[in-house]
């Protein structure tokens, strides 16, 4: 119970950090997570939380994005990240 409030609390931060300056949620969460938990947690919950905040992005601005261009830099990113996560 107390970690699923820390990681609540920190994802809070981060995205009051995102929302007033454009940027931080990572630097945020990946800076208090490895307080709490090991740094391999650390890195894994910030991957799940920047996709549900992405997909919230997504949803709302569906009409607006040009699929055709981020075919390759989402293919690259998907690749990277799960070699960052091993």
């Amino acid at each position: 119970m107390i970690n699923r409030l820390w990681i609540i609390l920190i994802v809070i931060l981060g995205a009051f950090s995102q929302s007033s300056s454009g940027f931080g949620f990572s630097i945020i969460t990946m800076s208090l997570f490895p307080l709490f938990f090991s740094v391999i947690d650390s890195m894994i919950l910030i991957v799940f939380t920047n996709l549900v905040a992405v997909t919230f992005i997504v949803v709302r601005y569906y009409k607006h994005i040009q699929f055709k261009l981020l075919i390759i830099p989402v293919i690259l990113s998907l690749i990277t990240t799960y070699i960052g996560l091993i």
